[in-house]
């Protein structure tokens, strides 16, 4: 058999086990070296590959998909530096838990450490962040061969999988020539019929590890814990792989009497029903001093990633509450966490929330005054944004609050995007009932491949639905790339840029107030405003963009957007001194409804 041919054989028996195994989904950047793993995927029934150009761009697009969906996709690349640019997207894939294939293409050992162009050392090129890597080796004729290939891509697609779930990086050697350099019926049958032999012969199925039921000593501490304390907390940070069910969240709060807490980007805010449970302005609350102080400590039951905002992690730390932590995740920065769970917490409360039907305890006080301090807060957002046409942050929240009914995702940017959900939308205001999906990207908390992974998760919606990423000035000119893939790949995609002029997370930092660093090298060095035109960026990328200055040109952006066919780029422009007033309006009103009751921060 000649190279070109075995080349080509060598390829389709790999991506006739990944499809068979379940993968559906999965990008292309070309090259030359992957020629032959390129058109075996286009050969392969079931597969839907993507064409992305930029290597990083292509590796989040996979990224994306694999989280919304929970399904593992590919991206298949060539050699050389190529595979590097997907090191963001694997730590990310790595930390999250997001069942992410790389397949790169590579040089043969005749071409290694020899000055071959494009050629580099790929052999664990992604080190610790893979959950495995394996090199396939140079192609081989002979069913022994064949069925080892086979049944290694099986093995690497069930380690990505399951509880354990992660990404697998496998290495793809090719001599030239890549691919057949004739082709004639008879070699098409011949492929296909080993192909045949192959799939009947071989490995059909790995089934992954999946995560054990909790034992039960462990429901009986929880339920023990739960027992001892009167007042408590159910906090839900970032949902580490699938969100805690909102039903059963409502269910052990309904049982022990705690009021809940959730971040946006837990997937439980907004989609639970009862209203009279909620504390979702704790992490507000805790920022400004307000939280009342317990008799005696609480006990917390934290559910998924450490919570995104800084000022809840630092009462947590200074409480002395009893801290119950369900997480697959580490989740205990602080080491301050009594006990730690390290399973789903959809897991852990499917088994013990029947294990409490028999118990019911009414709402104690500390936990009735969080619920009412909360809902004061959001009464004093409400007032102090009333009336105001310039947008600030609050303004842009409460107009996505509006418009998110209709999307089939709500993807949430990392700095300001994610805290700025929490800190100005009451999840029991409009879009109560009906909230989308929320993903995020707090695996590592990068604010690179937004774009392009909040792109790949609208590949994967069905129907009319469309997607909405909200992002910064600052993290939109990390990914323009994004914007060209989201174009070329037609995405159901809006994307709603906020430009507040640079990096304003650092505004809270100490770095903004050290008397080392002047004004000017502050901006220069860490606030960063953008040059950017992001309109222009649009229109480089042929896509549409509208800017607004008002909430009611954002509400009206919005819905337009939400009839488009397409991705669109909207830009909310927020003006500086208008982000100021709002906040001390809004701090005012808060300094009248707590004069008596605030606490320490």
């Amino acid at each position: 058999m000649n190279t070109g041919l075995l080349n080509l054989l060598w390829s389709q028996v790999l991506f006739d086990a990944l499809s068979g195994a379940g993968l559906r989904r999965l990008a292309i950047s070309p090259g030359s070296r992957s020629t032959p793993l390129v058109l075996a995927a286009l050969r392969t029934s079931g597969l839907r590959p993507a064409v992305i150009a930029d290597e990083r761009a292509a590796a989040f697009h996979v990224l994306g998909m694999a989280r919304f969906s929970r399904q593992p996709a590919a991206f298949v690349c060539t050699s050389g530096t190529a595979p590097a640019h997907a090191y963001p997207a694997i730590m990310e894939a790595s930390a999250a838990r997001i069942p992410l294939l790389v397949i790169s293409a590579d040089r043969p050992p005749s071409g290694q450490w020899a000055g071959e162009p494009q050629s580099a050392d790929q052999t664990r090129l992604f080190g610790g962040f893979v959950r495995r890597f394996a090199d396939a080796g140079i192609p081989q004729p002979g069913d022994d061969a064949l069925l080892g290939l086979r049944r290694l891509a099986m093995q690497l697609l069930a380690e990505a999988s399951g509880a354990h779930a992660g990404p697998i990086h496998l290495n793809m050697p090719f001599h030239k020539p890549l691919e057949p350099v004739e082709w004639t019926p008879d070699l098409e049958a011949g492929l296909n019929e080993t192909r045949r032999r192959i799939r009947q012969r071989g490995l059909q199925r790995i089934f992954p590890v999946q995560e054990a039921a909790p034992a039960e000593e462990t429901l009986q501490q929880l339920r023990d814990e739960i027992r001892a304390h009167e007042d408590g907390l159910i906090l839900c940070g970032p949902a580490d792989g699938a969100a805690a069910p909102a039903d059963l969240v409502e269910r052990l709060a309904g049982a022990s009497g705690y009021p809940v807490y959730a971040e946006a980007a837990s997937g439980v805010r907004g989609a639970m029903n009862g209203k009279a449970s909620g504390a979702h302005a704790f992490g507000a609350l805790a920022a400004r001093g307000l939280t009342p102080a317990p008799d005696k400590p609480p006990l917390i039951i934290q559910l998924g990633m450490v919570p995104v905002s800084s000022a809840v992690q630092r009462w947590l730390a200074s409480s002395g509450a009893r801290r119950m932590i369900i997480s697959s995740d580490w989740a205990n920065p602080d080491g301050l966490g009594n006990f730690h769970i390290r399973q789903s917490p959809a897991g852990v409360l499917k088994q013990l929330v029947p294990r409490l039907a028999d118990f019911r305890r009414p709402a104690a006080a500390w936990g009735m005054e969080l619920i009412r301090r909360s809902q004061l807060y959001w009464a004093a957002v409400s007032a102090a944004r009333r009336g105001r046409e310039a947008l600030c942050e609050a303004a842009i929240a409460r107009s996505v609050q509006s418009a998110i009914r209709r999307c089939g995702f709500v993807q949430l940017g990392n700095s300001r995007p994610v805290r700025m959900f929490d800190q100005w939308t009451d999840p029991d205001g409009d879009s109560a009932g009906g909230a989308p999906r929320f993903i995020h990207q707090r695996g590592v908390s990068g604010i690179d491949g937004l774009v392009s992974s909040a792109c790949g998760a609208a590949s994967v919606l069905d129907g009319c639905a469309r997607g909405l990423v909200i992002l910064g000035d600052v993290s939109l000119s990390h990914d323009l790339h994004g914007l060209l893939a989201a174009a070329e790949q037609q995405a159901p995609l809006t994307i709603l840029a906020v430009n507040n002029g640079g990096g304003r997370i650092f505004d809270e930092l100490p770095a903004a107030r050290s008397p080392l660093i002047s004004r000017e090298d502050f901006e220069r060095c860490w606030l960063t405003p953008q040059p950017l035109n992001i309109a222009d960026a649009a229109r480089m990328a042929g896509l549409r963009h509208a800017a607004a200055l008002t909430a009611h040109e954002l509400d009206a952006a919005l819905a337009e957007a939400a009839d488009a066919h397409g991705p669109v780029v909207l830009e909310a422009i927020v003006h500086d001194g208008e982000e100021t007033r709002f906040r001390e309006d809004l701090q005012e009103r808060l300094d009248q409804l707590f004069s008596s009751t605030r606490e320490k921060p």
